[in-house]
């Protein structure tokens, strides 16, 4: 009984200490530095989003890990988060393998259980963009 509580002990450890780390992986050499800036609605004036610009694309919060995410969807690292001057080199940018127009970015924190949340690029408002079930929305003001 003893010897089965300690393994599942163990079990419950190791996971655990899996969860640490999304990817396990260091930077790649060619990573970007995204400084992000606050970026306005233009017709609302109210409402002020964190954003950042990839490929000529500005990208704002949209939604969090939805049911059929796993972090095997995640594609190339294009780099980390800068807020103020501050690199956070644990806040990583991710393609998804399955959205080869870029429309989102998944933004990472590698610290511990920490979840996935997605930018969408403001260029794809008023459309139907995928998403499958790999995003859930926020029901962020900009996209309604």
């Amino acid at each position: 009984m003893k010897k089965t509580a300690f393994m599942l002990t163990v079990a419950a450890v190791l996971t655990l200490c899996s969860c640490g780390n999304v990817t396990d992986e260091p930077l790649p050499g060619n990573a970007t530095a995204f400084e992000s800036f606050e970026f306005v609605d233009p017709d609302s004036k109210d409402d002020g989003y964190r954003a950042v610009t990839y490929n000529g694309r500005t990208y704002i919060p949209y939604g969090t890990q939805g049911k059929e995410f796993t972090y095997s969807k995640l594609g190339e690292c294009l780099g980390y988060w800068v807020q103020d001057g501050e690199e956070m080199k644990d806040v990583r940018l991710y393609t998804l393998t399955s959205d080869p127009d870029v429309n989102f970015i998944a933004m990472t924190d590698e610290g511990f259980m920490s979840q996935p949340t997605f930018l969408r690029a403001i260029d794809t408002r008023g459309k139907d963009i995928p998403t499958h079930d790999l995003i859930d929305s926020l029901d962020y003001e900009y996209w309604k």
